[in-house]
């Protein structure tokens, strides 16, 4: 796969997907008393809970599906495989999201950095779609057009 033929939302996925995989195994995602003690017992993503491994794992699926794209191992499907991977990293994003609101005493650097690198990929996986957000209209375009002029006498 040559990576300079990769658009940039792509990129966005594909590095964001490795950054997941060394943060869910090597960055602490958790710390009994939080950023101030720093003795206390601290575990990787896996040791979490599903919140953090599940959107990880979602965001890397993501990243492998931009991978097997990029190398045309992917074949033929019905519907645009950004889409999918659209979804799987929104839903990575919404998983590490709740693991952040859910145990919000014990958040340490691995589920904040997982979720900053969720939105990018999310961010990157929108970008790739070719999906658009709704216009607002101008404010004079729903008025009628004046009416016409008088007929001359």
């Amino acid at each position: 796969m040559d990576k300079a033929m990769l658009s940039t939302g792509q990129r966005i996925v594909y590095y964001g997907g490795w950054f997941l995989v060394v943060n869910l195994l090597f960055i602490p995602w958790y710390r009994a008393g939080g950023f101030v003690d720093v003795g206390l017992a601290q575990a990787d993503g896996f040791g979490a809970g599903f919140y953090a491994w599940g959107g990880s794992l979602f965001g890397i699926a993501a990243a492998v599906l931009v991978y097997l794209k990029a190398s045309g191992k992917l074949g033929a499907w019905q519907f645009k495989p950004e889409y999918l991977v659209l979804l799987f990293t929104l839903t990575s994003f919404v998983l590490i999201l709740v693991r952040l609101a859910t145990e919000a005493n014990s958040v340490f650097l691995g589920t904040i950095l997982g979720m900053l690198a969720a939105a990018a990929m999310t961010f990157g996986a929108f970008l790739d779609s070719g999906l658009k957000l709704p216009q607002a209209k101008p404010a004079g375009a729903e008025a009628p057009p004046p009416p016409p002029p008088p007929p001359p006498a």
